[in-house]
């Protein structure tokens, strides 16, 4: 499903394994499918960037940890 006004375009695609739709702007991609999917998301996905790509790394562990405080009388 797209939208378009001017040069912005609006896509929202849902994958077969996910709940929620994925949206994403445009203003260089055209609204064409490939695949089942719209080529702005198979852009996305063949440039993700660093910055992404680490996001998603760090997503997948777990960053709160339980500590115990331990007091040390000397």
């Amino acid at each position: 499903m797209y939208a378009r006004q001017g040069r912005v375009m609006l896509v929202a695609h849902k994958d077969a394994g996910r709940r929620k739709p994925v949206r994403s702007l445009s203003t260089a991609i055209n609204a064409r499918s490939e695949n089942g999917r719209p080529t702005a998301v198979q852009h996305y996905n063949k440039t993700i960037g660093a910055v992404d790509y680490g996001d998603m790394l760090v997503s997948l562990y777990n960053a709160q940890r339980k500590t115990m405080k331990v007091n040390i009388i000397y």
